[in-house]
């Protein structure tokens, strides 16, 4: 199928995001129809790990999340500013949301979460032997608390429906096999 865009409106410009209507042609179907897109940043998600003797565990920050009114516990994740290296980005976001550097870092593969109406790309990435970060601050909007889970803790809950975040149940299941 072909998809034409004939005409687009900026809807809304914000900090980090566009919204545009589109006025497109569905080319096979002689269809026009309006397309509302969203354009965003790359997003860069953290799954911070130790292997333990029974195991592995799990880093999450658990922070309120305006957009749906209830408090998520997910990996760290954020923006990747305007010309920043993708392995940079999640070394910074790692250091802000948990206060760690680590010494080991496993780049996993990249997914459009929402290609329906976002152009946003989740770059996903692996990290291990943790060490104090220095030289970063928490980002002042942000209120996150830190917890440790034993990876068959973390699918339990997973399972029983007590894990929303998208892009943390996507990295899982993306870094699962070699991690374990």
């Amino acid at each position: 199928m072909t998809i034409e865009r004939k005409a687009r409106t900026l809807i809304h410009q914000g900090n980090r995001l566009r919204l545009f209507l589109d006025r497109v042609l569905i080319t096979e179907k002689s269809l026009e129809r309006d397309w509302e897109v969203l354009e965003q940043p790359p997003v860069v998600v953290v799954l911070p790990f130790e292997r333990t003797a029974t195991g592995v565990r799990l880093l999450f920050v658990e922070q309120f999340r305006y957009a749906i009114g209830h408090t998520l516990l997910e990996f760290p994740a954020g923006t990747v500013e305007v010309g920043e290296d993708l392995a940079l980005a999640a070394r910074r976001e790692l250091a802000e949301e948990t206060g760690f550097f680590a010494k080991t870092w496993i780049t996993l593969p990249s997914v459009y979460r929402m290609p329906g109406t976002s152009n946003e790309r989740t770059h996903f990435y692996a990290a291990t032997d943790l060490y104090p970060a220095t030289g970063h601050d928490p980002d002042p909007e942000e209120a996150i608390t830190l917890h440790w889970l034993e990876a068959t803790d973390f699918e339990a809950r997973l399972f029983a429906g007590e894990i929303l975040d998208g892009k943390s149940i996507c990295l899982w299941f993306l870094a699962k096999l070699q991690i374990a």
